[in-house]
């Protein structure tokens, strides 16, 4: 059950196609055989990262990146995902406030 409510999620944030939901589901399980996160904490970062800006397209390479960085530092995915789009937006010269940081 907690699965399908954090697919609601990231389907509510994303509005995706049944078929593109579906998609993302295949995905997110497959990551989960591949690295210590269950299928509810990979939704729930794919969720994160999505509400951060990141592409549907994009999402899932995203997320494993920061569900690794989480697994070898003591932040957390969803926090790895914002400190990382706060440096890249900084890097950009583009300012303004992400969950906290001040850029």
């Amino acid at each position: 059950m907690a699965f399908e409510t954090a697919m609601a999620g990231v389907n509510k944030v994303a509005k995706m196609s049944d078929s593109e939901l579906a998609g993302m589901e295949t995905a997110i399980k497959q990551l989960s055989t591949s690295m210590p996160a269950t299928t509810t904490e990979i939704a729930q970062v794919v969720e994160a990262s999505l509400r951060l800006g990141i592409a549907k397209e994009s999402v899932m390479g995203f997320a494993a990146t920061m569900l690794d960085l989480g697994n070898v530092s003591d932040l957390s995915s969803e926090a790895a995902a914002t400190a990382l789009l706060c440096w890249f937006r900084v890097s950009l010269n583009t300012c303004f406030l992400v969950s906290g940081f001040r850029t």
